[in-house]
């Protein structure tokens, strides 16, 4: 026969799916468009009910194996005690008869067959002496010739008989024989052949029921469990997912603007840490996102009033209501300077907040370096009546720093310190090591800040509620600059101050940050 058509027979010889099954197919194909496995809770469920139903498969198949094998041997032991002792029973028998006679062996034989089993006995010449079918009624009846063709003797040398003790051979009905030899005084007086009744015997029966019902009742426990571990799976998917899916839902609200959203924490492990982190940047984005409104506010304003005030002077030169006379292109001079002032801290301050940021650090000293920025600032101290001094200890630490950005630091401080202090005014300038860390700090004996401001002192463009520029110019950004520089060197800048009697901003390095 050609392949094609062996091949194409056996395909034809397939089954086709069952229309009663089809549904279930489809449902099964379209699970990807209906996205249902989209759902982790769901995924995790999958999950559970796949490795506790293995469990359960598994125990029951080991439990039911290993249950078969145990049962089955304590059977066989039985059924061998059995054989032993209707053998014994035949041979007590035979000791107290001396013969084998019909008389005492048919009870017997009835016993025995009670007991599940066919005996049939052969003499010591090979004669057969099992009792008629009417002594033995649920054994088979046996034709002479049938019978010692089963129970034919074993011959060995000599032409003498030995039977072996336990040898089995097929017997009727295709069970197996044992044969027992009886020995009565160092003598075999016959042998003694035991066929297990088989499947109709009575104590097979009650096996057979104890064992199904054994394995009905393993049934329904592992269908029990399966239940109950479907049940418990699908709880403990949803309650695992249960904080991921508010999340979800508070960051789908977040998505549309309202970042006063927060979700609750219920457990210390690491969804509970993920539900903290995610409470956190929440409070940054919300933090952020009224920073952005507020700088926008501040930057515009910054930007009216130079804006202002150079319009102001065009359209008088303009109208010529001014002259535009050395004075007066002065003054519009120094509007166009704080501009440039203005975008340079922006510029500055962006580039301390970009991500490609870098430091171009050298070993210095710093005492020589602190030294080189008053010498600086000197001038500006003096020229408005603010006394300067440095009243450093005794030390030249050298540190791995870019100068330039830690000379931009301190210049950032002592600025905004002769801003804020008076004409008579003094401003004091420290040096010190402590505790693994050098210490700068610029005091002043200015206006101070009110607490309630404290917290925010660092951030763009803020001036405080009752507006502490009080007159002074700035860009409204050199605090900020400042606190990233000083991070950019694993360093912090920390603020003290009090309302009437000045502020005191410290500028902390790592002492241990060396070549």
């Amino acid at each position: 026969m050609p392949i094609s058509k062996t091949y194409g027979r056996r395909l034809s010889l397939i089954p086709k799916i069952p229309v009663i099954f089809r549904p279930f197919m489809g449902w099964a194909i379209n699970l990807r468009e209906k996205k249902m496995f989209k759902k982790l809770w769901l995924k995790f469920a999958l999950i559970f009910v796949s490795i506790a139903l293995g469990a359960v498969l598994l125990v029951s198949l080991l439990v039911n194996y290993s249950f078969s094998r145990q049962f089955e041997g304590y059977l066989k032991g039985n059924q061998e005690a059995r054989l032993r002792n209707i053998v014994a029973m035949f041979k007590e028998g035979y000791k107290q008869e001396g013969c084998w006679d019909q008389r005492w062996m048919a009870p017997m034989m009835r016993w025995a067959t009670m007991m599940g089993t066919h005996v049939h006995i052969i003499g010591a010449n090979g004669e057969m002496i099992t009792p008629s079918g009417k002594t033995d009624p649920l054994a088979p009846a046996h034709r002479p010739g049938t019978m010692m063709h089963h129970h034919k003797p074993m011959m060995h040398g000599g032409g003498q008989w030995r039977p072996n003790a336990k040898t089995g051979t097929t017997g009727h009905n295709g069970r197996r024989d044992t044969r027992y030899p009886i020995i009565v005084d160092q003598q075999q007086v016959g042998t003694v052949y035991v066929t297990p009744a088989g499947s109709d015997g009575v104590w097979e029966k009650q096996d057979r029921s104890f064992k199904g019902a054994i394995n009905d009742s393993l049934l329904a426990a592992a269908v029990s469990a399966g239940i109950l571990a479907f049940l418990l799976s699908i709880w403990m998917a949803r309650r695992l997912t249960r904080p991921l899916r508010e999340m979800t839902q508070v960051a789908q609200v977040m998505e549309r603007g309202e970042l006063n959203q927060r979700v609750s924490i219920r457990s210390r492990d690491e969804i509970g840490r993920l539900g903290k982190a995610f409470n956190h940047l929440a409070s940054r984005l919300q933090k952020q996102e009224k920073l952005r409104k507020t700088l926008t506010a501040n930057l515009a304003h910054e930007l009216r009033t130079p804006l202002a005030t150079i319009q102001s002077y065009i359209e008088a030169f303009q109208d010529g209501v001014w002259a535009a006379d050395e004075r007066n292109m002065a003054s519009v001079y120094e509007e166009v300077q704080r501009l440039t002032r203005l975008v340079d801290d922006l510029e500055a301050l962006s580039a301390a907040e970009s991500s490609y940021f870098t430091l171009d650090k050298k070993e210095v000293d710093l005492r020589e370096l602190v030294e080189k920025v008053l010498a600086k600032v000197k001038p500006l101290f003096e020229e408005k009546g603010v006394s300067l001094a440095f009243v450093g200890e005794n030390i030249r630490p050298k540190l791995r720093i870019d100068t330039d950005r830690v000379s931009q630091i301190l210049l950032n401080l002592l600025s905004n310190a002769l801003k804020f202090t008076p004409g008579d005014g003094k401003v004091t300038i420290s040096l010190k090591k402590t505790n693994g860390e050098l210490r700068i700090g610029v005091k002043d004996t200015g206006m101070g800040i009110p607490e309630e401001d404290l917290p925010y002192i660092f951030e763009r463009f803020y001036r405080g509620k009752k507006g502490r520029s009080g007159g002074v110019n700035g860009s409204g950004i050199g605090l900020t600059i400042a606190r990233e520089l000083a991070e950019a060197h694993g360093g912090r800048i920390q603020v003290q101050s009090v309302v009437g009697q000045g502020s005191e901003f410290t500028l902390v390095l790592p002492a241990n940050d060396k070549a």
